[in-house]
């Protein structure tokens, strides 16, 4: 028997908000992605150019300027599946749980965690800026802000900018960090870390 494809439809919206609640690169996805076309072996990324400041003239005012929008048709070097085949009765029976767990789990266990490795490793190959010495409590702090210097002299905004360490790193961001009490009766220590200089932290497993 053939498997229900209306059935697929109904737990991919649960798949997705999985993604995006699990992914620890999701909070990166972007918006310029031709949704029409990311479905496809190629999708279209939406470009943007706009011409600069020029001198202005007191008689004929200001001098024109152009914007040019254009798509870019890239072609993913990354494509990776999986096919899974649940009996559409299996699943009737089951009150839909088959396939729902099935398509959970893999999600969570399998996709998500080989796109993240795959995405940071990506990242980490285009950085413009790294560091080679070892990262430790005392040095950690001037590691961070030459990151953050490198960043302000490329003109990158500093809004939005999001911080992903290593279990190592924060933990040596954490021997920095002074033990913060709720209250003068609390005797409960907490160290986490949830920013950085108005960075959000997001800390990434070894795997």
């Amino acid at each position: 028997m053939a498997n229900n494809i209306a059935l697929h439809e109904v737990f991919l919206d649960k798949l997705d908000e999985m993604y995006a609640r699990e992914s620890l690169t999701s909070i990166l996805d972007t918006g310029l992605i031709d949704s029409k076309t990311q479905t496809g072996k190629k999708f279209m990324i939406d470009k943007m150019e706009l011409s600069g400041l020029a001198d202005y003239d007191r008689n004929t005012g200001y001098a024109q300027g152009d914007v040019t929008i254009t798509q870019e048709e890239v072609d993913p070097d990354y494509d990776r599946g999986r096919k899974f085949s649940v009996d559409v009765m299996d699943d009737l029976e089951t009150g839909y749980i088959a396939f729902g767990k099935l398509g959970a789990e893999f999600e969570r266990t399998k996709v998500i965690p080989e796109v993240d490795a795959y995405r940071f490793s990506k990242y980490a190959q285009a950085a413009g800026k790294t560091a080679t010495e070892t990262i430790t409590g005392e040095n950690v702090l001037s590691a961070l802000e030459a990151a953050e210097a490198h960043l302000i002299d490329a003109e990158v905004p500093t809004t939005g900018n999001i911080l992903f360490v290593s279990a190592e790193v924060y933990g040596a961001m954490k021997q920095k960090a002074g033990n913060r009490l709720g209250t003068w009766t609390d005797t409960t220590i907490n160290r986490n870390i949830e920013s950085f200089d108005t960075m959000p932290v997001v800390v990434v497993p070894k795997g």
